[in-house]
């Protein structure tokens, strides 16, 4: 849910409610670390087992429940958001 409605921890989603001290700048220094910057663009990861490339369709990602399933799953295991932390050793 909270990858569909882009309301989830990273920095632009943070800064757009004013979190103090957080910047929208992703941690690569583009300047908006969103949920499509992240699994689309954020350099040095390997989406390769995952299917996902910026060619891939971003929308189709976050609506198909079979790829929303991966995506997330893809995202706990990077351990990129530290709320997931939990999850993250339980896989």
């Amino acid at each position: 849910m909270q990858l569909r409605t882009k309301k989830i921890g990273f920095n632009a989603f943070l800064a757009r409610q004013r979190v103090p001290n957080v910047s929208p700048d992703c941690t690569c220094e583009y300047p908006d670390q969103s949920v499509k910057h992240v699994v689309l663009f954020y350099p040095d990861i390997d989406r390769s087992n995952e299917n996902l490339s910026p060619s891939s369709d971003f929308n189709l990602i976050l609506t198909n429940a079979a790829s929303l399933k991966k995506a997330v799953w893809w995202l706990i295991g990077l351990n990129i958001l530290p709320q997931f932390h939990l999850a993250r050793e339980l896989l």
